[in-house]
């Protein structure tokens, strides 16, 4: 998701370099739109400075339908401030990348994030995810021994 032609070229061009299937959107309405039409990527890169709504409002209505161990979301924006990251982490983002960024560092970062999406879609066949947040828990390393809840 980002709003400038140019930039959503060049990371379509690297990501499919790597054989990455990809889906764009040019604000975060139409993001959202996607994401409402079934369609589940497994990882989102997201920009902040969009046009009708800025990335930490996407990745806030996108942590209230997928956890961040279900739908990977990696920041790429210029804010490159301390508070710009603060605020990222804050709205649920799993990682921040700032513009300009190496193509090396970014594949290298979401295939530690898709990596890691593989692991816990493995885990979550013996534990869902809906049990986990049904007990108010995000993961399962969350939970320890002699836990329980009553519900």
């Amino acid at each position: 998701m980002d709003d400038e032609p140019v930039n959503r070229q060049v990371i379509s061009n690297y990501l499919s370099m790597e054989n990455y299937a990809i889906a764009t959107a040019t604000n975060g309405l139409e993001a959202l739109e996607i994401l409402s039409s079934r369609f589940q990527p497994d990882l989102i890169l997201l920009d902040v400075m969009m046009p009708r709504m800025r990335g930490y409002e996407v990745c806030e209505k996108i942590r209230q339908k997928f956890l961040p161990s279900e739908l990977p979301v990696i920041m790429l924006t210029a804010n490159n401030q301390v508070s710009d990251l603060v605020e990222g982490f804050t709205c649920g983002v799993n990682d921040y990348l700032t513009k300009p960024f190496y193509k090396h560092e970014l594949l290298a970062r979401i295939k530690s994030h898709l990596r890691l999406y593989k692991i816990t879609s493995a885990y979550g066949k013996f534990v869902p995810h809906d049990f986990l947040r049904f007990l108010g828990y995000d993961s399962i390393i969350d939970v320890k021994l002699g836990n329980y809840v009553q519900k």
